[in-house]
């Protein structure tokens, strides 16, 4: 394989990692032998931010459970009413999927617990 090749998979897992494509470097003068210690550096990058993202998204949820079930004890409402009153403080008005799917993503949640919760405020 070519570093040439073998960038796009560089170039993909780097932005996976640091949020950015890598165009401000330079590979014109690396070896293959570089290419390979930067690319197993990546490696070790991106599980390190996989690991950390995790940790957030994890803590995020905890939070953000936390809060409905403290609106749903202080109120006496429903999980479907605290979803509402809490997407209303956050000045979201509107029910349909995107608006819920960015108040979700404004509570720092994955993607997953997104989708989970999305459908059960739409359901609700």
């Amino acid at each position: 394989m070519t570093i040439d090749r073998d960038f796009g998979v560089f170039s993909d897992l780097y932005k996976d990692t640091h949020g950015i494509r890598p165009r401000h470097l330079d590979v014109s003068d690396w070896s293959e032998g570089d290419f390979d210690r930067e690319f197993a550096a990546l490696e070790v990058a991106f599980e390190e931010s996989q690991e950390a993202e995790a940790t957030q998204y994890a803590a995020a949820l905890v939070t953000y459970e936390a809060r409905l079930a403290q609106i749903c004890k202080d109120f006496g409402v429903s999980r479907s009413d605290a979803f509402r009153w809490d997407m209303g403080a956050e000045r979201t008005y509107s029910s349909n999927d995107q608006e819920v799917e960015q108040y979700l993503w404004n509570q720092r949640l994955g993607w997953d617990d997104i989708g989970r919760i999305q459908k059960e405020i739409l359901k609700g």
